[in-house]
């Protein structure tokens, strides 16, 4: 009798052992029985992640696809609005996300957050610049009128109306040379401009102390505000010219250029000192449209994503990409630190790139 219990008690005790086990061996999720769903990030990256309507597309889309079949996987798709993209990114190392498939590239900041998989697709950044048409002598006088020439223009005035303004109220009760009213007002803009322009006339001459001292700032503040508001302007109606010379990195230096926050070409513009770096952009698309607007000179990003889109956008005519290119850079799809589908992926991957049928996949989406 005590021998059968004994058996019994054993024979519960292994099969709550093999279950538990089982249960350990479920939750990486790649198992033939599929027991746990993926959660699998994307955020919308023309040609590698497109969206139309509900539908997905895209090459990442086409390779994840594939390998998710090859592992017998079933996942969903998390998508992240534009601005939100390094929001993606805290997701992946923090594990709220098991794979992301966005064509990220590989960083040093990057590899200490979370893990990649080998790279699927090589491509380079480049430079977009305006698609400046043949030197007239009307577009070269349009020129004078672009939005940057005109907003310089705007906060000069600015600045000689609120100086001149400053001295005629230091001046107007014991300076007959700066009348009362709106005359003395004029007094004061017209003493500040002939001033910072060195013309000199000597009709109007500051008496006070306090006037006096202002002069004196503001004869060594012109020389700076003339000198940067003249290299300025010399820069935007010569940048077209410079646009078909850019030939190393110092070349672009001097650019105003633009490109997306939290990506890896601005991590790249920050480490090779770039001054003039404007990443407000929620969108690619937005950073495209600043060059063909000449809001920025430049934007920098990667090839095969601005490509895709100055097509798409109908931009050809007002933008180009320059010949230069300024490093190379290769997409791999991210996972979590310590994540068990990294190898899985790997493998399933090398055998994806290694088949006939990835030609056809890179040709559907002109990216051979």
């Amino acid at each position: 009798m005590i021998k059968n219990i004994f058996l019994s008690i054993s024979f519960v005790m292994l099969a709550m052992y093999s279950f538990g086990q089982q249960d350990t061996q479920d939750t990486t999720g790649i198992q033939d029985t599929v027991v746990i769903k993926l959660m699998v990030g994307i955020k919308q990256s023309p040609p590698f992640i497109i969206k139309k309507e509900n539908d997905y597309s895209g090459l990442s889309i086409d390779l994840w696809e594939q390998i998710s079949k090859d592992l017998k996987v079933i996942y969903e798709y998390k998508e992240y609005p534009q601005c939100e993209f390094s929001q993606m990114l805290t997701d992946v190392e923090t594990g709220k996300l098991d794979l992301c498939i966005n064509p990220l590239t590989v960083t040093s900041d990057r590899l200490n957050r979370f893990n990649f998989t080998l790279p699927f697709f090589s491509s380079n950044m480049v430079i977009v610049v305006p698609n400046e048409e043949k030197e007239t002598f009307f577009n070269y006088l349009g020129n004078f009128f672009s939005k940057k020439i005109v907003n310089l223009i705007f906060i000069l005035f600015a600045i000689i109306i609120f100086i001149g303004i400053i001295l005629w109220l230091l001046e107007r009760k014991k300076n007959d040379n700066f009348r009362k009213g709106v005359k003395g007002i004029f007094d004061g803009i017209w003493w500040t401009s002939v001033t910072m322009t060195t013309v000199g006339y000597g009709d109007k001459v500051p008496l006070s102390f306090a006037g006096k001292t202002i002069a004196l700032l503001w004869m060594f503040s012109s020389i700076i505000i003339i000198s940067s508001i003249t290299g300025s302007i010399a820069a935007t109606l010569t940048i077209k010219n410079f646009n078909e010379k850019i030939e190393t990195i110092d070349d672009v230096r001097v650019l105003q250029v633009g490109t997306m926050k939290s990506s890896s070409s601005e991590e790249f513009l920050i480490k090779q000192h770039f001054h003039y770096i404007n990443t407000n952009f929620e969108t690619i698309e937005d950073g495209l449209k600043a060059v063909a607007n000449k809001e920025i000179d430049a934007f920098i990003y990667d090839e095969a994503i601005v490509k895709y889109l100055i097509t798409d956008l109908g931009l050809n005519n007002k933008i180009k990409i320059s010949s230069y290119k300024m490093n190379a850079i290769y997409y791999s799809f991210s996972v979590p630190e310590g994540s068990a589908l990294l190898d899985k992926i790997n493998l399933s991957l090398i055998n994806d790139l290694e088949s006939v049928n990835w030609i056809g996949t890179l040709n559907k989406y002109n990216l051979n």
